[in-house]
């Protein structure tokens, strides 16, 4: 079963114009820099236990905006780069999550935070899943709207409607892929098989 959408678009590039909005705003891409060591602080402590996962290796940031997820995963150790509709040079290049252009098995952790801006969740974890490496994990963070997490966030860009329940199934679908569990609250962990 699909997971319900909140927002509809015309096209594909009316979709990925929307989405480019949010990035491009200057007061938003300041507010964004101006946090941006807090939050790659943020990240490293969230990042730690994925160590007893992956103790090493390449790591793909899908929706990484200006890159704080990257920095956090170099830091500790990992080759990462990031992937996003607006490129934040040197961590961030530009590129679609729906149309990752790497090599298929290339990465052996793949992190999102972007689900729920994703157009299609089939096509976002197809993707994902073709550039993970056999043994390798995908983790997706889910921000939570409610302390019992039954219902995640929404906002202006948001445009999937996401609970535990629906991205565990999505997740589920693809026989390549085993849930392992969750870690630090609302992020899902996954292995490829």
């Amino acid at each position: 079963m699909p997971i319900k959408k909140m927002r509809d678009y015309d096209s594909y590039d009316g979709y990925i114009n929307h989405q480019a909005e949010k990035s491009k705003k200057k007061y938003r891409r300041q507010r964004l820099l101006d946090g941006f060591t807090k939050k790659k602080d943020w990240f490293v402590e969230k990042f730690k236990p994925l160590k007893d996962f992956v103790k090493d290796g390449k790591v793909l940031c899908l929706g990484a905006r200006m890159g704080e997820e990257v920095v956090a995963f170099k830091e500790l150790g990992y080759n990462a780069i990031g992937i996003d509709i607006v490129p934040y040079l040197p961590y961030v290049i530009e590129g679609d999550f729906n149309n990752i252009l790497f090599p298929d098995e290339t990465f052996d952790l793949i992190y999102s935070n972007s689900l729920d801006h994703a157009l299609d969740e089939t096509q976002f974890l197809k993707e994902a899943i073709s550039k993970l490496k056999t043994g390798g994990y995908i983790v997706l963070y889910v921000k939570s709207l409610s302390r019992n997490e039954k219902c995640f966030a929404f906002g202006t860009y948001e445009v999937l409607i996401l609970t535990k329940k629906n991205v565990i199934a999505a997740l589920k679908s693809f026989s390549s892929i085993e849930f392992v569990g969750f870690f630090n609250g609302s992020t899902f962990i996954s292995k490829k098989v």
